[in-house]
């Protein structure tokens, strides 16, 4: 038989396992729980527990996108720009069901909404790392091919020309 499960402690564990930062917010918005990528992320400002979302996301638009989920009470996603085109999040709010409240999933409360920051400055980073890496090899290859390419030529010249040799 299994041991009864502390949800609180599973909630965290699966928080925590998360390798993309998470903020779990109130319908006040209100942070009531971040992971340790969150802080990571958020290093220039210290995260802690009741601290209002906006002292925290001072973009405008990503901060009304967040209310807006959070007010429809409905997943959203969206990309936002950062102001360089490395610096791009994608961000997704997500409600969190009360199930204890309500068992019907149609009048499920949602009282906290998850908010999942992906940073694409990695990824885009790695796209140019690549896109160059693609570009030297094609150059570094066509010289000696071209150089094989004008040999064999000259040799079907020859061979066109002077059957015998």
């Amino acid at each position: 038989m299994n041991p009864p499960i502390n949800y609180q402690r599973l909630f965290t564990s699966l928080i925590e396992a998360i390798p993309l930062p998470v903020l779990v917010v109130n319908t006040a918005m209100f942070i009531c729980y971040y992971n340790q990528p969150a802080q990571r992320l958020f290093e220039k400002t210290p995260l802690s527990q009741g601290m209002p979302l906006d002292s925290l996301v001072r973009d405008p638009e990503i901060f009304q996108f967040i209310q807006k989920g959070i007010e429809t009470r409905s997943p959203h996603k969206g990309e936002f720009g950062r102001g360089n085109p490395e610096g791009a999040w994608s961000i997704s709010v997500t409600p969190l069901a009360d199930q204890a409240e309500s068992p019907n999933a149609a009048t499920a409360m949602y009282y906290y909404f998850t908010i999942t920051i992906e940073d694409k400055a990695a990824l885009r980073r790695m796209e140019r790392v690549q896109r160059d890496f693609i570009a030297n090899i094609s150059h570094e290859l066509r010289t000696p091919l071209s150089s094989i390419r004008l040999l064999t030529e000259t040799l079907e010249d020859i061979i066109d020309t002077d059957h015998e040799k």
